[in-house]
């Protein structure tokens, strides 16, 4: 049994992510969006912010675990951001989302029933205008530019450290301290505490290389194409990628 839970009208997702309540949903998109769905509620009160205003995708949203309101972006347009959720919640929808697109309005021909409803977004300018007020520096709490498009950055387990990749072929991770991320305002500095090099183009042929860590947050792991545990044996698991490389993993005895 399934259900359909959010879709955009000609427009990929890139990425999702999940608090731990397992109640919301964040999208990414590849026009530079995010969206909020509430499980609980009709896909119809989904909202959308454009807050790139550039186009340039995101490809990747991150929760923080410990902290759910604070959320990490990794972007084409070369930066990793983190945004206060509450903030974007609380900005207006925007008038020219409050009537269906063109396209989603029906045809003499179709039925009233397969409307698409009017997707509740908040345009770039409404967001731009809000991190101009003096409540805005709280919206987006820390931006770090890369040298070349981000691809991946996920919050660890203790929702303390982020670690990026990049096509810059640089693995970067941070160190936050947790008090920070309770305040209200930016973060003092934001500037990752290791980078190393790393070939982020192994998966340029189906998926761009993500590291993630793993349950243990000591540790890091590269995803690779596909992935799958074993069906039986716990901490088993074989990943592939198109190069026709499989890997077999197993934790220490």
């Amino acid at each position: 049994m399934s259900r359909e839970v959010f879709a955009l009208d000609d427009v990929l997702i890139a990425s999702f992510d999940l608090p731990p309540n397992g109640h919301e949903m964040w999208i990414s998109d590849v026009s530079g969006c995010l969206s909020h769905v509430d499980l609980r509620q009709d896909k119809k009160h989904a909202r959308r912010w454009d807050v790139n205003g550039t186009g340039q995708k995101i490809g990747c949203v991150s929760v923080n675990p410990v902290t759910p309101h604070i959320l990490a972006t990794a972007s084409n347009d070369r930066t990793l951001k983190l945004w206060d959720a509450r903030k974007l919640s609380s900005l207006p929808i925007s008038l020219s989302s409050a009537s269906p697109s063109p396209k989603s309005r029906k045809s003499k021909k179709e039925k009233p029933e397969e409307d698409l409803p009017a997707m509740n977004e908040t345009e770039y300018e409404e967001i731009s205008k809000y991190l101009e007020s003096k409540r805005g520096p709280g919206l987006l709490r820390a931006e770090h530019p890369h040298k070349l498009s981000v691809s991946s950055a996920f919050w660890d387990p203790s929702g303390r450290r982020i670690v990026s990749t990049s096509y810059d072929d640089t693995l970067r991770v941070w160190d936050i301290k947790p008090s920070s991320l309770v305040l209200d305002t930016p973060l003092k500095k934001f500037d990752p505490v290791v980078r190393r090099n790393h070939d982020c183009q192994t998966g340029r042929w189906l998926t761009i290389l993500k590291a993630q860590w793993m349950p243990s947050p000591e540790v890091i792991t590269a995803v690779q194409a596909v992935a799958a545990c074993h069906p039986s044996r716990v901490g088993r698991y074989a990943t592939g990628n198109a190069s026709g490389r499989c890997v077999l993993w197993a934790a220490e005895d």
